[in-house]
C-alpha cells in the first residue's frame, strides 16, 4: 500500500500521535512501528515526496518502510485493506484494562488504548507500563512459581496455553542502536518472584535484549536463569522450537536441569546458560 498523497501520509502520521514536523523538503516523525508508544523517544522517521512513488518512508532505526505505508490508513484507524488477527490486552494488576497491541495481516502492530468516549486511539495512551498477562504474573509470585519471559505475545500465549506462566513487553527487543525498551515499572512488577527464565530469540537484539533484563532483575528475584533453547534456527522464537517437534516437558527439564548451573551475576558477558 502506498498513501495517496505526502499530505495523505502526514495527516495519518498525525492521526496516530507520530508528530510528523516540517523540515525542509520532508517531515520528521515518530516511527508508527517500535515508537507506536510515545514514550522518551527521539523521533526517527522521515517521509518525503518521491519522484517515482508518492511517498518515500524512511525509518532510521530499520523498521521496513513496506510495514510503515501498511500501518497508515483513514480516518485514525491502520490500513483499511489490513485485517486484525490478534488482539494482545495488556491489563493491571487488578485486571483493568490498559490498551491493546493488534497483530494485522499483512504483518504488522498497531497499539490503541479507549480514550473517555470509548473510541480507539492508536496509542499507547497515558495509562500505567505493564507487563503483559500481568494479573497471572502477579498471582505465580505469590504462589512462587517459575516465571518465564519472552519476547512476543504469541510466544507468553502459547507457554500459558501449557500451564505455564509467561509474559512479555509491549515493545519488545531494541534494534542495535536503540535504547534498550524494557521499563523500571516492568522489573517492579516482577520483583519477589521466586524463579524468572529468560528465553531470547535467537538472534542479537533478542539476546541483548533478555541479558539487559537479567541485569535490571539482579537482587529483585531470587532466581534468575538465561535459557538458550539446544537447535533453535537463527531468529527463531519458542514458539518456533515447539512447532519443530519439542515439548513443554522437554522446557521443563531444560530448567530443571540448570538447577546447579552457575546464575547469570555480575558477568553478564558469560555465555548463555
Amino acid at each position: 500500500m502506498t498513501a495517496a498523497t505526502l499530505q495523505d501520509a502526514v495527516d495519518a502520521m498525525a492521526r496516530l500521535g507520530c508528530k510528523p514536523k516540517k523540515s525542509g523538503d520532508q517531515f520528521i516523525a515518530f516511527c508508527p512501528l517500535h515508537e507506536a508508544d510515545g514514550q522518551g523517544h527521539s523521533p526517527s522517521l522521515t517521509l518525503k515526496a518521491g519522484d517515482q512513488q508518492a511517498v518515500i518512508v524512511k525509518c532510521h532505526a530499520g523498521c521496513s518502510g513496506s510495514d510503515i505505508l501498511k500501518a497508515l490508513g483513514v480516518n485514525g484507524t491502520p490500513n483499511p485493506s489490513a485485517s486484525i488477527v490478534a488482539v494482545y490486552r495488556y491489563q493491571d494488576a487488578d485486571g483493568r484494562d490498559v490498551r491493546e497491541k493488534i497483530r494485522l495481516e499483512p504483518k504488522s502492530f498497531r497499539i490503541r488504548h479507549k480514550d473517555a468516549a470509548s473510541n480507539w486511539v492508536y496509542k499507547a495512551g497515558d495509562g500505567p507500563p505493564v507487563l503483559y498477562r500481568l494479573p497471572e504474573v502477579k498471582a505465580a509470585i505469590a504462589e512462587g512459581r517459575t516465571i518465564f519471559v519472552v519476547e512476543g505475545e504469541k510466544d507468553a500465549d502459547r507457554l500459558a496455553s501449557a500451564g505455564l506462566v509467561a509474559t512479555t513487553n509491549i515493545e519488545g527487543a531494541a534494534q542495535p542502536d536503540q535504547r534498550q525498551k524494557w521499563k523500571a515499572e516492568y522489573t517492579d512488577q516482577l520483583a519477589g518472584a521466586a524463579r524468572v527464565v529468560l528465553i531470547p530469540d535467537n538472534d542479537p537484539p533478542g539476546k541483548a535484549h533478555m541479558r539487559h533484563i537479567a541485569a535490571q532483575l539482579q537482587g529483585r528475584v531470587a532466581d534468575i536463569r538465561l535459557l538458550e533453547l539446544p537447535g533453535l534456527p537463527g531468529k527463531g522464537d519458542v514458539s518456533d522450537w515447539l512447532n519443530a517437534g519439542h515439548t513443554v516437558d522437554e522446557l521443563k527439564t531444560l530448567v530443571r536441569d540448570e538447577s546447579d548451573s552457575p546464575q547469570p551475576g555480575d558477568d553478564l558477558d558469560a555465555e548463555f546458560i
